[in-house]
C-alpha cells in the first residue's frame, strides 16, 4: 500500500511562500475586513444601481459589450470588479479543509472519499520527479467527490466491465475555489454528466470523480500539485479496476491544464501499464474535454501587445492580468526558472513551434471557451497545435466549440449562460 507522507508545517524550498510580496497594510486584519465590507457595500448600493441605470439608457456605449443583455451585464461587471478587490486584498475564495473528509448535504447527489498519496519514492518517475525531489515537494491524501448513478460506497464502487468514468479537475487558477459540488467550476462536470446522460449512448459515463487537489495559496507548487492529480487517476484504475482507456479526463482553466499535464505523463511514463498488464498499444483515455483551459502559464500570449486578447477583452472578462501573473509565480515559486515556460505548466506559448511533439499520441479532445476570454489566443494557438499533432504526430481528433459572446469559464455560470450551457451541452453530447 502507498506510503502517506505528512506535508511538513515548515514549508520546503519548492513551496510556495505564499503572499510574501503582498503583505501590505490592507492585507491584515481587521483592516482587510473592514475594507471588505466597506467595499461590498459600495459594489450593491452604489455600483449596481448606477451601472444598472447606465446599461439601461446607454447600453451600446455603457454595458462591457454592446451585445450583452442587461442581466449579463451587470451579473459580469460586478463579478469582474468583485474578482479584483479581493485579489487586490489578497483573499481566496473557495477555500477547505482538505485534513478532514468534507461532509456533503445528501440533496448535493454526492459522496466524499479519500484518495490516497502516490508513494514519493516510486510513485513518480522521469522529468517531474527531479523537480518534485530538487523542491522537497510532498504527498499526501486528499479529498474526493463521487457524482452521478451508483457512485455510492465506502472508497468508492469498483468498475463493471467496459464501464467509462469521468476525472474532474476544477479551475480556480491552481491558487482558490474547489471540486465540491456546490463551487462554481463543478457545473462544467454537471453539464458533462447531464450530456453523457442524453446522448443515451450505453457506454456514456455515468459518474464522475472530481479531485480536491491542493492549492498554490496553501503552500504547494506544480510538482506537489500535479502528485495529487496522478494519485487521482491511479486510485482509479489501480483500486476501483478502470481501464485508462475508459477514463474521460475533464478540466476548467487550469484544470485543463492539469488535465493535459496528466495526460502528458501517462503517454511518457505508462505508469501501471506492466503492473496491471495494460496492453502497450492502449490509448491514453477515452478523450480530454477542455473548458476554457489556462494552457500558457506563462503569460506570453496574454501579455503579446495590444491586439492580443488579453488586452482586447480585459474589460469584458472577469478575470484580470495581475491576478494571472500572482497565480502562476505562487505555482512555480522556488522552481527552475526555465520551469514556467515548459510543456507541464505551458503547453502552447508564443517559442513553441508546431513541429515539437507536445501532444503526440494524445486522446481526442474537446475545447470550449468563450469568444471573449483573455485567454482566446492562447486557447486558438492550442487547437492548432492539437490538430497538427493529430495530422502527423498521431493524436486524436480534436472538436472546437467557440461561444462568441461568453467569457472565460462561462460554464461554470449557470445565472446568466443558460442558453450558452444548453448548446455547450449539445456539443458535449454529439462528442461523446
Amino acid at each position: 500500500m502507498d506510503t502517506l507522507i505528512v506535508d511538513k508545517k515548515i514549508r520546503p524550498a519548492g513551496q510556495a511562500n505564499v503572499g510574501l510580496s503582498r503583505d501590505r497594510f490592507w492585507t491584515i486584519q481587521p483592516i482587510r475586513g473592514i475594507l471588505f465590507v466597506t467595499l461590498l457595500f459600495e459594489l450593491l448600493f452604489v455600483q449596481l444601481p448606477v451601472r444598472t441605470v447606465l446599461y439601461t439608457l446607454l447600453p451600446s456605449i455603457t454595458r462591457p459589450h454592446p451585445k450583452w443583455t442587461l442581466k449579463r451585464s451587470l451579473f459580469m461587471s460586478m463579478l469582474r470588479h468583485y474578482a479584483f478587490f479581493r485579489m487586490k486584498l489578497n483573499m481566496k475564495s473557495g477555500l477547505i479543509n482538505k485534513n478532514a473528509l468534507p461532509a456533503i448535504p445528501e440533496k448535493q447527489g454526492a459522496t466524499a472519499v479519500w484518495i490516497e498519496p502516490i508513494h514519493r519514492q516510486t510513485g513518480l518517475k522521469g522529468e517531474l520527479k527531479t523537480i518534485f525531489d530538487d523542491g522537497g515537494c510532498t504527498t499526501t491524501r486528499i479529498p474526493g467527490y463521487w457524482f452521478g448513478q451508483n457512485h455510492i460506497g465506502k472508497n468508492g464502487r469498483d468498475a463493471r466491465k467496459g464501464e467509462k468514468v469521468i476525472l474532474f479537475f476544477h479551475g480556480g487558477g491552481y491558487s482558490q475555489l474547489n471540486g465540491s459540488p456546490s463551487s462554481p467550476p463543478t457545473n462544467n462536470l454537471k453539464i458533462t454528466l447531464e450530456a453523457a446522460k442524453r446522448s443515451g449512448k450505453l457506454h456514456a459515463p455515468k459518474r464522475a470523480l472530481s479531485v480536491e487537489y491542493r492549492l498554490s495559496s496553501e503552500g504547494y507548487t506544480f510538482p506537489s500539485i500535479f502528485t495529487d492529480a496522478l494519485a487521482s487517476w491511479i486510485y482509479l484504475v489501480r483500486q476501483l479496476r478502470f481501464e485508462p482507456k475508459n477514463i474521460l479526463i475533464l478540466g476548467d482553466s487550469a484544470g485543463g491544464n492539469l488535465a493535459l499535464a496528466l495526460l502528458r505523463y501517462i503517454r511518457d511514463e505508462r505508469p501501471l501499464w506492466d503492473e496491471l498488464n495494460i496492453p502497450k498499444d492502449s490509448p491514453l483515455a477515452d478523450g480530454v474535454i477542455l473548458s476554457s483551459p489556462w494552457v500558457d502559464i506563462s503569460g506570453s500570449f496574454c501579455n503579446a501587445g495590444p491586439s492580443s486578447s488579453g488586452t482586447l477583452y480585459k474589460d469584458v472578462d472577469y478575470l484580470n492580468l495581475t491576478s494571472l501573473k500572482l497565480a502562476s509565480s505562487d505555482l512555480v515559486k522556488g522552481l527552475p526558472v526555465p520551469f514556467i515556460h515548459s510543456p507541464w505548466v505551458s503547453p502552447v506559448n508564443l517559442q513553441r513551434g508546431l513541429d515539437e511533439d507536445v501532444f503526440k499520441g494524445f486522446p481526442r479532445a474537446l475545447c470550449i471557451y468563450g469568444g471573449l476570454e483573455l485567454f482566446v489566443d492562447e486557447i486558438k494557438a492550442f487547437n492548432h497545435h492539437y490538430q497538427y499533432a493529430h495530422e502527423h504526430l498521431g493524436a486524436g481528433q480534436i472538436t472546437v466549440y467557440e461561444e462568441p459572446l461568453s467569457v472565460h469559464d462561462y460554464l461554470a455560470y449557470p445565472i446568466t449562460f443558460t442558453e450558452d450551457h444548453i448548446r455547450a451541452r449539445d456539443v458535449i453530447k454529439k462528442w461523446l
